[in-house]
């Protein structure tokens, strides 16, 4: 549903629901935009695979503490760079399929807006999990 205003006597106006009609979403667009974040999660994943080493152990115990620290922050990006990377290759394959811009929850259109700010988004604004459990 959406909200619309309504203008009504008095320059006043009233705000009421709709059924959201189906909108044509600029997929070429958010197709450039999806292959484009593509290749930069590539290119900082090669980078990133090269970085998470095993560190040898130092005599110093607090910089071999530090080094430890170090690859698993590196390798938690990693890990976040590729769960983003198969959400980019999943909204590329919505693209394809016909299924882009609509919610897997309640088949109702992703907004422009959200779309815009996240193009591998699988669910509106209303259904994303408030806990933050499922992913976008």
């Amino acid at each position: 549903m959406l909200l619309h205003s309504v203008p009504i006597s008095g320059g006043l106006s009233l705000m009421v629901y709709c059924m959201a009609k189906r909108q044509r979403i600029p997929k070429n667009t958010h197709r450039r935009t999806l292959l484009k974040k593509r290749d930069e999660l590539l290119a900082a994943s090669r980078i990133e695979s090269r970085m998470v080493i095993i560190p040898s152990r130092s005599p110093d115990t607090f910089e071999f503490a530090s080094h430890v620290v170090e690859q698993d922050v590196a390798a938690c990006l990693v890990n976040l760079r590729f769960q983003t990377l198969q959400d980019v290759d999943d909204a590329l394959g919505r693209i394809q399929k016909g299924g882009f811009g609509i919610c897997e929850m309640c088949d109702e259109p992703i907004s422009h807006n959200r779309l815009k700010a996240i193009p591998w988004a699988r669910f509106c604004f209303d259904c994303q999990d408030p806990h933050g459990a499922s992913r976008n």
